[in-house]
């Protein structure tokens, strides 16, 4: 229960960072944001998936872009299943996990189909607002136009691969 308590504490300094004190006005969906894809993971973790999934939704009601961490912590349940089954070796590369996770995926397709039908369907309502809404944008379409801005896919990666290089081998 302590450490439930701390990391949830931290979780929740993390979330309210000082800086978005002063500029919440400008940004005052990151707060939630942040909170709600948290507080997913934490779930997620935890193996909580359907309420995992449900604050994913939420996160997504925040920040449309929040669909991709949704999709990326589905993904981190099928690595954490197959790290916990022991099937990676300590010699196995990137591209050897990757083929090993993808061989087991395909093998027991109804356990992770099953295990991943919460974010499923998260991410098919998702795909059902796009088309409903005729795009991804919600209010005034000429001051959010939707670009392909690949300096922001850049960051994520570089956060990304920074993040989880520990966890690599």
């Amino acid at each position: 229960a302590v450490v439930s308590t701390q990391s949830t504490r931290s979780s929740l300094v993390l979330t309210c960072f000082p800086l978005l004190y002063f500029y919440n006005l400008l940004y005052y969906t990151d707060v939630g944001s942040v909170l709600f894809v948290l507080a997913s993971y934490s779930c997620s973790i935890r193996n909580c998936h359907k309420r995992s999934a449900v604050l994913g939704a939420i996160a997504v009601t925040f920040r449309q872009t929040n669909i991709i961490w949704v999709g990326l912590t589905a993904g981190t349940v099928v690595i954490r299943d197959i790290e916990f089954r022991g099937i990676f070796t300590d010699r196995d590369d990137f591209m050897s996990q990757f083929a090993i996770a993808f061989q087991a995926i395909l093998r027991n397709f109804k356990r992770y189909l099953k295990l991943h039908t919460p974010y499923i369907i998260v991410i098919i309502g998702f795909a059902g607002f796009i088309l409903y809404n005729k795009g991804i944008v919600v209010g005034d379409r000429s001051a959010h136009v939707a670009v392909l801005h690949f300096p922001q896919f850049l960051y994520f990666l570089l956060f990304l691969f920074f993040f989880s290089a520990p966890h690599m081998k």
